[in-house]
């Protein structure tokens, strides 16, 4: 029986069954009743005549009326819906909304009917929709008729279709590769279309759209699957890209970053409508025809680009951050062999590592030379653990591969290898590598890969079909010569000692974000092995949420923070710098200054312009003061000091809160009213506190009502005794998984950032949580303290299980009446 889910739910009885069981577990009735209703009717008018697939609730066929017209119509048992509190007149009205396209079969009617086969009569509702006759996605990729065109294609039907939807207030929800057919058309369907190729990318099974989770949530499913059938299309067409037009390559290559964004769950990182996504898409498609690559675009706004995966170019990526704090040089400093840099989002976590890669410094160079190399300490080969292994894992069907630590080491040493290969491809071009000596790198790995035949032109697109071999879960040659740390040992070696441009550098490995939950464990503990590799001749630098890093590997060693690697906490390196205004504002300036540079301003007029010297208030003791007099509303969090004390923690958060006070005053005249600033600086916060009402947390009710929770409880103590308790100490001894989890989530969705172990006043080791001090403009409170709060066993697990009622009781032993408390439980809100 072909299925889309491992249960189903019985037909006549409507309880739920494992595919698997020949009879219902409740009323012992035939499960598998598809075949039985092959050549019955449907309403008089619609023989069933063969039988599609099976889903939890129904059965989907292909039918034709009395005149011989083909249909699809799914059936969905009452009894099912009954048992399930499923409402089909609801869903009926839905689909009725759903829009006439080429690229979405339509739909046609729905109803109810009583459906007798070999002796028992069935109660079902029917859905009629269009019959699109094609392959599924993933049969005609396998086929090999695929063209560069049927990218832009597939690009245009899918996006389009996405975008429909969404205008309708709909959404598909079950968008795996099944679900998508490739239906050939006539000649004249290709004029009329204005097509190159005689294809439709075609959108099918309307019926799924109603089920599970509300559109809000489902759009980045939908679109995260879109990108990634795209990239398996980029993929199929990769391995003959030898034999495309220059033009070709360039469009496939350029879909790339469109694809990795596409596939990115996170709001702030993917494309916020389907009709954007297409949009980039057609301007590379449009760049490619010209045959001419753009390595540089001037920034349109100043606080454009925050995040370094989408910088469009990596001079523009040395460029625009800046080299003035105090932890670059402990991170670039080549003496330590591992460092573990952690930090919240916005923390330049993943800019630094940019900036140490060799192409950003290659290519940002004017005139490459021979001292350009010799400066240089070290060589970087960067890999984004998010993209590389979190994007691809997000997809529909569940990824076996990640189960086997070969395949996942081989897969690593791949990623790894291909910048090798882009490195040398870069010194080849300019005359830094001769061919002689590359010649011996490319040996090696043709030899440890077994392939043969192939050049440095060659070798990136080989390995990269071998990588998407085992994405699919494909056989590939797996040897202990290439799936084991010890290759990359070998490979570095060897790389190094063939170019005498590099043959003294320092090799390190740059690895981005690899953390929970965007990296499974196994994938972690596979890989962790030739992270904190401190025998190798490469050294290592790692980014990631601390508490979402698995320090054991497969053979259940666990790697010493204190021996095999030194932890840089850029966020905790912010919140003390914070104390340093002079220091912080050069810094921001420094930044800020290019970004006004790139954009093409005339000149940047320095934060305490823009935002006016605001002095060094005690804001602590005014919030005290107004709230006795009944005017709390009237705080003003205005000037450039309380400004960075707020926000220096988080670099891209300070860029937003800028860019959104810039934008707001309609022009450049500084500085910026304490009324826009108040304004933006708490809409912002609120709002940063709101967005964490769409993360489900794994143990706990909600994230957002502990962190909510914890910010009134600041705000109760600032009222109460002027000091916050901004900080808390977790008693780390028995505590049980699901703390220990929900700690992590704590951490990984940075509503506290890492303060790093401690002990307790009885010795007892604790973890130090420094409530992120984004989320205090909310309540308010003033981040001038760090007062903390020593919480044992019992204290936390009622923090995280119940927060609402942990605070209510410590507020009331603070003796805060019920009144007062309900006040300030309530979330400020502001124009």
């Amino acid at each position: 029986m072909k299925k889309n889910f491992e249960d189903i739910s019985c037909v006549f009885c409507g309880e739920k069954n494992n595919i698997s069981d020949p009879n219902c577990h409740s009323c012992n009735n035939l499960l598998s009743i598809h075949d039985n209703l092959i050549n019955t009717k449907v309403n008089n008018n619609l023989t069933l005549i063969e039988y599609i697939a099976r889903g939890f609730y129904g059965l989907t066929y292909k039918a034709v009326d009395n005149f011989g017209k083909e249909f699809a119509i799914k059936l969905i048992s009452k009894e099912s819906y009954k048992k399930f509190n499923k409402d089909f007149q609801s869903e009926a009205e839905m689909y009725a909304r759903l829009p006439e396209s080429q690229s979405i079969a339509n739909y046609i009617r729905a109803g109810e009917s009583t459906i007798s086969f070999q002796g028992s009569s069935v109660d079902f509702y029917y859905i009629v929709s269009e019959w699109v006759k094609g392959y599924p996605l993933k049969e005609f990729l396998s086929k090999d008729k695929i063209s560069s065109e049927d990218l832009i294609t597939a690009s245009r039907d899918l996006l389009t279709s996405l975008q429909e939807l969404y205008d309708n207030n709909l959404w598909h929800n079950d968008l795996h590769d099944e679900n998508i057919l490739v239906s050939q058309i006539s000649q004249t369907q290709m004029r009329a279309l204005g097509r190159e190729i005689p294809r439709v990318y075609k959108i099918i099974d309307i019926g799924s759209m109603v089920f599970k989770n509300p559109s809000d949530v489902k759009h980045y499913s939908d679109m995260t699957n879109v990108g990634s059938h795209l990239s398996q299309i980029s993929k199929v067409l990769k391995k003959k890209f030898s034999n495309l037009s220059k033009e070709e390559q360039l469009f496939i290559d350029l879909m790339d970053d469109v694809c990795t964004q596409l596939m990115d769950e996170s709001p702030s990182r993917t494309y916020s409508t389907p009709i954007k996504a297409l949009d980039c898409i057609e301007d590379n498609y449009n760049l490619s025809r010209l045959g001419v690559k753009t390595e540089l675009r001037k920034l349109t706004d100043p606080y454009g680009y925050i995040n370094a995966n989408d910088i469009p170019s990596s001079w523009l990526l040395k460029h625009m951050f800046s080299d003035k704090f105090k932890y670059f040089q402990d991170i670039k400093s080549i003496d330590q062999q591992t460092l573990l840099i952690t930090g919240p989002r916005g923390c330049g976590k993943t800019m630094i590592l940019k900036n140490m890669r060799f192409i950003t410094l290659y290519d940002s160079e004017d005139e490459k030379t021979d001292s350009f190399l010799r400066e240089l300490p070290y060589i970087g080969l960067f890999v984004s653990a998010r993209v590389n292994f979190g994007n691809y894992l997000v997809s529909y069907r569940k990824q076996e591969w990640i189960n086997d630590e070969k395949k996942v080491i081989l897969y690593f040493n791949i990623l790894i290898t291909i910048e090798v290969i882009d490195v040398l491809y870069r010194l080849s071009f300019d005359g830094f590598a001769k061919n002689s000596d590359i010649d011996i790198v490319i040996k090696m790995i043709a030899e440890r890969f077994s392939i043969q035949h192939i050049n440095l032109h060659t070798a990136k697109a080989k390995l990269i079909q071998i990588s998407k071999m085992i994405i699919d879960g494909e056989n590939v040659y797996i040897t202990i010569y290439n799936s084991t740390p010890a290759y990359l040992n070998d490979l570095l070696e060897t790389f190094r000692s063939a170019i005498p441009a590099i043959k003294d550098k320092e090799i390190i490995i740059l690895i981005d974000d690899l953390s929970l939950p965007r990296v499974p464990r196994e994938i972690q503990k596979s890989i962790i092995p030739a992270i904190f590799n401190t025998g190798a001749s490469y050294k290592t630098r790692v980014t990631a949420h601390s508490d979402g890093l698995i320090t054991q590997d497969w053979a259940g060693e666990v790697y010493q923070t204190n021996r095999d690697f030194r932890e840089i906490n850029l966020g905790l390196e912010y919140w003390e710098l914070s104390n340093n205004y002079d220091f912080c504002r050069d810094c921001f300036d420094d930044i800020l200054h290019k970004r006004y540079e790139l954009a093409g301003r005339d000149s940047f007029p320095g934060i305490e312009t823009i935002l006016g010297n605001g002095g060094k208030l005690n804001i602590g003791r005014e919030i005290y003061q107004l709230y006795n007099q009944k005017k709390l509303r009237t705080l003003n969090y205005h000037g450039a000091n309380v400004f960075i004390k707020l926000c220096s923690g988080d670099l891209s958060y300070l860029l937003d809160i800028l860019g959104n006070m810039e934008r707001l005053t309609y022009n450049n005249s500084f500085p910026i009213s304490i009324k826009i600033q108040n304004k933006v600086i708490r809409n912002y916060a609120r709002n940063e506190l709101l967005s964490l009402q769409d993360i489900k947390a794994e143990y706990v009710p909600s994230l957002y009502n502990i962190a909510y929770s914890f910010g009134t409880w600041s705000k109760s103590k600032l009222v109460k005794k002027n000091a916050e308790h901004l900080r808390i100490e977790v008693e780390l001894e028995n505590l049980p998984e699901e703390a220990i989890a929900t700690a992590r989530e704590l951490l990984c969705y940075g509503i506290f950032i890492d303060g790093g172990y401690g002990n307790m006043s009885d010795g007892r080791m604790c973890r130090r949580l420094l409530f992120r001090r984004i989320f205090t403009p909310a309540f308010p409170t003033t981040f001038n303290d760090r007062n903390t709060f020593p919480m044992r066993l019992a204290s936390f697990k009622e923090f995280i299980y119940k927060p609402e009622d942990f605070v209510r009781k410590r507020m009331s032993e603070d003796k805060i009446a019920s009144m007062d408390q309900q006040e300030m439980e309530q979330l400020e809100m502001y124009d």
